[in-house]
């Protein structure tokens, strides 16, 4: 496991959107001017809160629509890598617990 990836790990969801655009185009103000109109992100760029299962969407999409190659992907560096699956492993067990209680 790479630093930059436990860095990423700690990131909400659009925060990791956040970055990936900045890598994508190089800086904070090349993404509030991005024309990218065919990008999944670009409505959230500038702030919107995204789902998780937009990333997934980007991924598969990413991996060619193979729900294999985003289970096997090899990019564990990418901001986005620990949403891959459509679900926030930061959110892992939270969840409400009074579900199925009578």
């Amino acid at each position: 496991m790479s630093l930059v990836r436990t860095k990423y790990n700690k990131l909400t969801p659009t925060e990791a959107m956040k970055a990936y655009c900045r890598i994508c185009v190089g800086s904070q103000q090349e993404v509030k001017n991005c024309d990218d109109y065919s990008c999944v992100f670009h409505a959230y760029r500038g702030g919107k809160r995204i789902k998780v299962k937009l990333i997934r969407e980007f991924c598969l999409d990413c991996c060619g629509g193979s729900k294999i190659a985003v289970e096997e992907c090899p990019s564990t560096d990418c901001v986005l890598y620990p949403y891959r699956f459509g679900t926030n492993p930061n959110r892992k067990g939270i969840g409400n617990k009074n579900l199925g209680k009578k």
